[in-house]
């Protein structure tokens, strides 16, 4: 067991060893909830929200092992005199899957708040992309840069039809011959203040892209793809408890059934959206100027 309990031995017996100075049971205690009030809570699946979200990651912290269970198990003609930790890990094991249930559990309990902190980003990404496409003064921007990229390097390669975006990132690093300090990027705004100044109010049809270039997109699709998978491992445990008899007081089936049914629907318009930005914001692509 990974707590360290300490009672006189005269007051009870304690069954597992010691592993670790940090007692998660502890902070569990603060619930000030009896053992089987928790019990009652795990079974209904928290229906009164007496389980907060960080109490259940203590749960989750403090969930025996097999051999602990075991143990617990050759002890039980002693619970009464089983240490507070040891007493609680027993009658917890007692609930059928109980990791897999409190695992469920918290999956509900922590799904809208990882809903609302995706979906935001999911959209910012394909507004973007969006405004990109449909971006007039970034398409006369490009075509500039092109025809200006095509005169400097004019008898070398020959007229280019286009260019990888990523190559704009090459116009700072361009310096003056005459002046270091002037840059290539510095010209081409001179340029555009004298010959085109509309394209500087190009921001109005980007307003979306400083939200999206705050997204790593790479690390939302692996926060959607763990919540796809969460949401498997719900539906498989469902699954399970379908085909078991139900204790007295048990609402799994009930509970996470209607769970599932809003919860896959809500996912579902999620993956949709994140789809289409994935779709429309390829990692690499090439411009062509028409």
């Amino acid at each position: 067991m990974r707590c360290f309990i300490s009672f006189p031995l005269t007051e009870c017996v304690p069954v597992l060893q010691v592993q670790s100075a940090d007692c998660r049971f502890w902070k569990i205690q603060r619930l000030k909830l009896s053992n089987e009030e928790i019990r009652q809570a795990i079974l209904k699946m928290d229906e009164q929200e007496d389980l907060a979200k960080d109490m259940l990651e203590q749960l989750l912290k403090f969930i025996p092992e097999k051999s602990d269970t075991d143990l617990l198990e050759e002890h039980k003609h002693e619970i009464e005199r089983m240490a507070r930790a040891d007493r609680f890990l027993f009658e917890m094991s007692r609930i059928d899957h109980y990791q897999q249930r409190l695992q469920a559990l918290f999956f509900k309990k922590k799904f809208p708040e990882r809903l609302a902190e995706a979906k935001p980003k999911v959209e910012a990404i394909l507004l973007a992309s969006k405004e990109l496409i449909r971006s007039k003064r970034l398409r006369q921007l490009l075509e500039v840069v092109l025809a200006f990229g095509n005169y400097m390097n004019k008898g070398q390669r020959g007229s280019a039809y286009g260019f990888k975006v990523s190559s704009l990132n090459k116009i700072v690093d361009t310096k003056s011959s005459i002046d270091r300090n002037i840059t290539l990027l510095h010209y081409l705004i001179m340029i555009f203040e004298k010959n085109y100044p509309d394209i500087l109010d190009i921001q109005s049809e980007l307003q979306h892209l400083p939200e999206a270039a705050k997204v790593n997109l790479v690390e939302l699709e692996k926060e959607v793809n763990n919540i796809k998978t969460g949401l498997k491992a719900v539906e498989t445990e469902l699954d399970y408890q379908k085909r078991r008899m139900q204790e007295s007081g048990d609402r799994f089936v009930p509970v996470m059934s209607d769970f599932i049914t809003v919860a896959s629907f809500s996912f579902s318009e999620l993956e949709d959206l994140l789809n289409e930005a994935r779709d429309k914001a390829p990692p690499e692509l090439a411009m062509d100027i028409d």
